[in-house]
């Protein structure tokens, strides 16, 4: 079996606030939803704005963005760690 490559960085406040404006600018078929603790179900959240606050006051757990762009489908998990915001990319 075949897992899928995956890419990772550590967000700081400005990074997180670059990465989801470009996203605003880029993707299309957003699919925004969060956690508020390890053990909580997933909620959903209609901005990447709104995202980028909760992420940045440590308000939640962590965050999944799946969206597509130029063609291609991606799923970015965001997890907040205390040396910032972990970002997992992958491609669909």
């Amino acid at each position: 079996m075949k897992l899928p490559e995956l890419q990772e960085a550590i967000l700081g406040p400005d990074d997180l606030t670059r990465f989801c404006a470009e996203l605003s600018e880029r993707a299309s078929h957003l699919n925004l939803r969060f956690k508020d603790s390890v053990r909580g179900q997933f909620s959903s959240i209609e901005s990447l704005a709104a995202l980028n606050t909760l992420l940045i006051e440590r308000r939640i757990w962590g965050a999944q963005i799946d969206y597509q762009v130029d063609g291609e489908r991606w799923l970015d998990t965001l997890l907040v760690k205390a040396e910032g915001i972990q970002l997992v990319r992958m491609r669909k």
